[in-house]
């Protein structure tokens, strides 16, 4: 049974039965799935009309199709987790937005897998974004914007920026013209948990944060070994306090190995 599903291959020509029609935004011109036969794997190379995961596991499929992060996805056979990988190919027809290509991967995965999803909410771990201090001071790396977003949308977008420290690395997060609600958003992925905004704060923000990820690296230099914690409330005067709440979470109700056409 082993070898039979090693031995999958799918690759699916632009006239075939999963091929894009004509007005079909939410299909690729050509799909290839492979079951993994080997162990590691090299860089997903990616380009604006292409989706490439390789040595991936269908629940990071699934995390890709709807931009989720692992605490978001429940259930599903044994084998979504990473028993099976997979090598995954796609082009698209043209270029489509990164929504669009989120619906073009969940339809492959509902072609190809057969998955089947619901959402439901779960009372899980949460994080609460709070101003720290009792008379409202913020940081001054967190300050009111001057840029009008809708103009500047060069200036506005969002850098991310690994700077290699001893034992690690520090990432500087930079934005201009970002609300408290998206901010808790970013912040997310990096928590392991859904955060929730409460720190009252209205309109748009500048922010400029640097942090080690992973809360610290051992060997740094201390002024350098700085945890997201602490950053937070150093460097822009907010905190995140521990809870719990309801999240939305996405549960595979089924899924299937992939066969030949």
């Amino acid at each position: 049974m082993r070898q039979a599903l090693l031995a999958i291959a799918l690759v699916i020509p632009a006239l075939g039965v999963h091929a894009q029609g004509a007005g079909d935004a939410q299909t690729f011109e050509v799909v290839s799935v492979k079951v993994r036969t080997e162990s590691g794997g090299g860089p997903n190379t990616s380009s604006p009309d292409r989706y490439n995961r390789l040595n991936a596991s269908l629940r990071g499929l699934v995390q890709d199709a709807y931009g989720l992060q692992p605490y978001e996805v429940a259930g599903g056979p044994e084998w979504v987790t990473g028993a099976v990988r997979f090598d995954v190919m796609a082009k698209a027809s043209s270029v489509p937005t990164r929504d669009q290509m989120r619906l073009m991967v969940q339809h492959m995965l509902r072609e190809r897998f057969a998955l089947r999803t619901h959402k439901e909410m779960r009372e899980m771990p949460t994080y609460v974004l709070r101003i720290a201090r009792a008379d409202g001071r913020l940081g001054d790396k967190l300050t009111k914007t001057t840029v009008d977003c809708a103009v500047a949308v060069v200036e506005c977008r969002p850098t991310q920026i690994a700077r290699p420290r001893p034992g690690g690395v520090l990432l500087q997060y930079q934005v201009k013209g970002i609300d408290s609600g998206e901010f808790a958003r970013w912040l997310s992925p990096y928590l392991g948990r859904t955060v929730i905004d409460r720190t009252g704060l209205k309109g748009d923000f500048d922010i400029d944060l640097a942090f080690s990820p992973g809360g610290g690296n051992p060997g740094a230099p201390v002024d350098e070994n700085v945890s997201i914690f602490a950053a937070l409330q150093e460097q822009l005067g907010l905190k995140v306090d521990a809870d719990r709440g309801p999240v939305e979470v996405l549960v595979i109700d089924s899924a299937e190995m992939p066969t030949p056409d």
